[in-house]
């Protein structure tokens, strides 16, 4: 009989271990609420900076109100660098930055359709380069089916182990800094798309080099190996002679053998990941055109852009060249709506003391992205968009601002200070 007693009792502890381990995500999600959807209790902990980047499209969706936003921007980290807080700076107060970090046209059309439902909505901005046109693109990664499950089901939420992560990682920065051990480490870890930075990926230099790249090859013994490949010394494949009247719009340029050491590096190992195996996807170019089709059809100003990168890292796509393709790309772009082009050959483009690496410019360029993106929604109200402007970019919006212009009747191109605009006459 003691027996069966004393097993009952092991019994009973073993069910409420298993119990208060089920329960600890739903406790830890509840209480520390890292997307802030549940609101319950404020333990006033800053989850900005670690909650966004852990899942970039949950943080955006449980803080986005339709009924405060008509202007909404879409894209990947490039578009994420035109911050919210710099909109309302420039007196935009009704704009919201639906961009992700690492994000793909498969999580711009989820998000598309996430947000269409807004009767408030004006103006869509989506942020577009032809990188981002393959489908092994970041490994064709779309979070926001998860995010949008986890903000509509507070079960799902609140009995995350991934969110728990988060909240935990929280919990650690604020209070206990010091630490020396992962508290997250002891956790599991849901199946999410998103993937956790909490893990510091493996450096490239541990990754196998693709045989193709360096094959046979051999260096002399007295010469050590060089760290970045000799193309930067050399401009290869220019494509702007078979292109008739469009030449002109892209011009040859040397790459600067001076750009610093992270600079190099991005442009010689990036820059040929980026294109080594690209390969055009015509499924994600429907996605693109069915947004540009509702947007005709429900009144929606549709702006696509792309935004601004390093001329050493434009001139990686021609050495696989993709030069014409991608001309082509906006060619096809300026069908679907207004087409704003800052990455090519400019002034801005030359100096890449105005970005923070090879693709990412820097706070005063997005600011001045935004006021020109501004003035093209209202060209008439352009106080607060030229007051932070350091006149780096002036886009062709009004004529004193328009330094060229190249059409073949159906597709015209005007170009600006650091800013080209294209547009069909079906879009004029």
């Amino acid at each position: 009989m003691a027996k069966i007693k004393k097993n009952g009792v092991v019994y009973s502890l073993l069910i409420a271990a298993v119990f208060t381990a089920a329960s600890l995500p739903i406790f830890v999600n509840i209480i520390v609420d890292p997307y802030e959807i549940n609101n319950f209790i404020n333990l006033d902990i800053k989850k900005l900076k670690i909650s966004e980047k852990a899942h970039n499209p949950l943080w955006k969706i449980s803080h986005y109100n339709p009924q405060e936003v008509d202007l909404i921007i879409l894209g990947d980290s490039r578009t994420k660098s035109l911050r919210n807080k710099y909109w309302k700076e420039l007196g935009a107060k009704t704009a919201y930055n639906f961009s992700y970090s690492g994000g793909t046209i498969f999580e711009i059309y989820d998000s598309f359709q996430f947000i269409k439902s807004n009767p408030n909505l004006k103006t869509l901005v989506i942020g577009v380069q032809l990188r981002s046109f393959d489908e092994k693109f970041k490994k064709g990664i779309n979070r926001v089916p998860e995010a949008i499950h986890l903000y509509e089901n507070p079960i799902a939420y609140n009995s995350n182990w991934f969110v728990s992560q988060v909240a935990l990682e929280l919990i650690k920065d604020s209070y206990f800094k010091n630490m020396q051990f992962n508290i997250t480490d002891q956790l599991f870890v849901s199946k999410a798309h998103a993937i956790s930075f909490f893990n510091k990926p493996k450096s490239d230099d541990q990754k196998p080099t693709k045989s193709g790249i360096c094959n046979d090859c051999e260096l002399p013994q007295d010469v050590s190996p060089r760290l970045y490949p000799s193309y930067l010394k050399n401009y290869r494949h220019y494509f702007g002679n078979n292109l008739g009247i469009w030449g002109e719009l892209w011009e040859q340029s040397i790459p600067d053998n001076k750009l610093n050491r992270n600079f190099m590096k991005q442009v010689a190992r990036n820059g040929a990941a980026d294109w080594r195996y690209f390969e055009f996807s015509e499924k994600l170019w429907k996605y693109i055109e069915e947004i540009s089709i509702w947007c005709r059809q429900n009144n929606i100003e549709l702006i696509l852009i792309t935004p601004p990168t390093i001329v050493e890292l434009q001139n990686r796509a021609n050495d696989y060249e993709l030069g014409k393709l991608n001309h082509i790309l906006h060619l096809r772009l300026a069908e679907l709506g207004t087409f704003v082009d800052f990455d090519y050959v400019n002034q801005l483009t030359k100096q890449p003391k105005h970005f923070t690496d090879a693709y990412h410019f820097n706070s005063d360029i997005a600011k001045e992205i935004i006021g020109e993106i501004l003035r093209l929604i209202q060209p008439d109200q352009t106080q607060v968009a030229n007051k932070n402007s350091n006149d780096i970019i002036r886009c062709p919006i009004t004529e004193k601002n328009i330094r060229h212009k190249v059409t073949d009747g159906t597709t015209t191109v005007l170009v600006g200070k650091s800013c080209r605009i294209w547009r069909t006459k079906k879009n004029d």
